[in-house]
């Protein structure tokens, strides 16, 4: 899913998903912009991921992939906390 809706949207997304996943155990992964970082590990439990898409414009809102689950080599990993 990506989100890159207005920040009204972008928490009802996330809030839909949490609700429409919290009875399963699923696997999440997220684009979304970096704005979303603590929003998506509020309410999903999802942190960044060292992988970093790239765009060929210029956006302001840095593109992130979040994941719920440690991704290992295949995307580099979760991002260490700073």
């Amino acid at each position: 899913m990506m989100l890159y809706q207005g920040a009204s949207c972008r928490i009802v997304g996330l809030i839909t998903i949490h609700v429409r996943c919290k009875s399963i155990a699923s696997l999440l992964c997220i684009f979304s912009g970096e704005v979303q970082k603590d929003q998506a590990a509020q309410l999903l439990g999802m942190r960044p991921c060292v992988f970093r898409p790239k765009h060929s414009s210029k956006l302001g809102n840095e593109f992130r992939l979040f994941t719920n689950y440690n991704p290992g080599m295949r995307l580099g990993g979760w991002e260490l906390e700073k």
